[in-house]
């Protein structure tokens, strides 16, 4: 049904008089919120927070008490969004190694073929257009060389105001009686978190509301431009957060670990054109999925078949059958060699799929304390039977020969790194059944690994090497972040044979090709800059068979066989 729709569309860009005289008149305007917890919003209840802005957004539209993010982390939600298709549609299960798919059919290209002007202006490289999601846009914005800073974590972005002046720029040229699509991406408030001291408008906020509220200003620059342009009544506008963030609750420092509310809930606000239901408030479930069929469906433009559904405008009636909301985290799996978490949301109850399963009420207990299939409550059968339903009755997937792997250079990773994520390993197709333990049984090792990551941060290589030295010394499951970070320390001082020693075992031990190649690689250069010739040409001839196309692992491999007999 999918490719019929997408043929019928492509016939109507070779006509597009015959099919669509008229361009419709109403425009889009989508912001996305890094990691924003609904919960720190003025307008769903945070007492604190300063949001002026989304506040008087949600007073003039619809806001979702209850709405879900299909995935804890940037892309695959962001994939979700624009096609409407969950992560185990669409196939992009995490980020950096993932690219959506040419096969896909995201809501810019629907629109673009409809006669509108596209533009997207993004805040991180793990949206970079190289990961697929700029299908369909005229200008797609994802300069983030150009302007970043660095959080206390180290985490690169280009902040709020460089992202809205590139957002206003487009705006300023769009003619005035033609329809644009834009999609405005804010990461600040990603961890690191900055204070923003300096402006007394965010003075006595925390950190991370502080961030909230340095975006919400930004926001409020490009509605101000939908009102000084005479646009505001002719646009229909969403702001959504990709997901929350953890702020250790259950003991999850910020996000991609767990699949608990804190990290899932997203903030939605939909405000029409009209202002037609304006200050009301849906308490039912809904996904970040239901973005792109929405859009469609206010436009009088066909859907076609995707997941996702129009998001009701008004609260259901009540007695109506419950709707599976489906969400998972693959990127703990593919990050932390630990099992996925997958589950739905059905009414009040939420079902999480781990080696020990989870059952909440999230009406007697929003923060998901209460695991009620621990005392054989008689309904997490019936909840987890629905959640297998709802995997066996979907047909909607990307056929197998569409690719959604992603190719990861040294450039890719290397700017992956500075945002705090590991790109390139153990990546799973879907409906694979990955092993591994509970996400819940390791949780110390987690907090373990990103203090590790803390201290390289502030120069602290030493300690670092010694932390994850400790971590992959003793686990009986193989971690591609804890090594990969120490195959980085493996070859510089201060820490070098620290991270040496612990990751020599790894060596002769059967990993992804991906890991193996940047253990062996790693090693290969740490072990020659301390004179141990002999085994960094055992090193190097294990990353030749696994990357044999590689110069810098070629040259180094002659380097240190000459070496090794004495001849510089």
């Amino acid at each position: 049904m999918r490719r019929a729709l997408a043929a019928l569309v492509g016939s109507c860009a070779v006509g597009l008089a015959a099919c669509n005289p008229s361009p419709p008149a109403v425009s889009v305007l989508v912001v996305t919120l890094d990691t924003t917890r609904a919960d720190h919003l003025g307008s769903y209840g945070a007492t604190r927070a300063r949001t002026p802005n989304l506040d008087a957004l949600a007073a003039q539209g619809i806001r979702y008490q209850h709405a879900y993010s299909p995935a804890p982390i940037t892309l695959p939600a962001h994939a979700s969004l624009l096609t409407g298709l969950y992560p185990f549609e669409h196939r992009v299960r995490g980020n950096g190694d993932f690219r959506l798919s040419d096969c896909a059919q995201t809501l810019a290209e629907v629109l673009q073929r409809q006669g509108y002007r596209t533009g997207a202006a993004v805040g991180a490289f793990v949206l970079d257009r190289r990961f697929g999601l700029a299908q369909g846009f005229d200008w797609y914005d994802d300069a983030i060389s150009e302007q970043r800073t660095s959080g206390s974590f180290g985490f690169a972005e280009r902040p709020a105001p460089a992202v809205t002046d590139a957002a206003l720029a487009w705006l300023s040229e769009q003619p005035p009686n033609r329809p644009f699509f834009l999609w405005v991406h804010y990461f600040d408030p990603h961890a690191g978190y900055e204070s923003h001291a300096a402006a007394s408008e965010f003075s006595g906020l925390p950190p991370y509301d502080a961030e909230i509220a340095f975006v919400d200003r930004e926001i409020g620059r490009l509605l101000g431009w939908l009102r000084e342009s005479g646009r505001d009544t002719e646009t229909l506008v969403v702001a959504a957060a990709d997901h929350g963030e953890g702020l250790w609750e259950h003991g999850e420092i910020s996000h991609g670990y767990f699949v608990y509310d804190s990290t899932l809930r997203a903030a939605l606000i939909v405000r029409l054109p009209d202002r037609a239901h304006a200050g009301s408030a849906v308490a039912a479930p809904v996904s970040l999925v239901d973005v792109f069929p929405t859009v469609l469906e206010r436009l009088g433009i066909p859907v076609g078949d995707v997941s996702g559904e129009t998001l009701p405008l008004v609260e259901h009636e009540t007695g109506a059958a419950p709707r599976s909301i489906y969400f998972e985290n693959y990127a703990v799996a593919t990050s932390f060699g630990l099992s996925p978490l997958r589950g739905i949301v059905r009414g009040r109850d939420k079902w999480i799929e781990a080696p020990r399963p989870e059952r909440y009420d999230l009406v007697s207990d929003p923060h998901e304390i209460d695991n009620r299939h621990q005392r054989d409550d008689p309904g997490s059968a019936e909840l987890r039977a629905a959640f297998e339903r709802f995997l066996d009755d979907d047909e909607r997937r990307l056929p197998d020969d569409c690719e959604s792997s992603f190719a990861v250079d040294a450039d890719t990773a290397a700017r992956l790194n500075t945002l705090g994520y590991a790109a390139g390993f153990a990546r799973r197709e879907p409906g694979d059944r990955v092993g591994g333990p509970d996400p819940k049984d390791a949780v110390e090792d987690h907090r373990a690994i990103l203090d590790a990551e803390a201290r390289v941060g502030v120069g602290q290589r030493a300690q670092a090497a010694e932390v994850l030295a400790a971590i992959v010394g003793r686990i009986d499951y193989v971690n591609p972040r804890a090594l990969t970070r120490l195959a980085e320390l493996a070859v510089a001082e201060p820490g070098r044979e620290t991270a040496i020693a612990a990751l020599l075992p790894y060596l002769e031990r059967d990993l992804d090709p991906a890991l193996h190649f940047t253990i062996a690689a790693k090693l290969g250069v740490g072990l020659g800059r301390i004179g141990r010739y002999a085994e960094a040409v055992h090193a190097f001839e294990i990353a030749a068979r696994l990357g044999p196309d590689n110069a810098e692992v070629r040259r180094g491999l002659e380097a240190a066989r000459r070496l090794q007999i004495g001849v510089p």
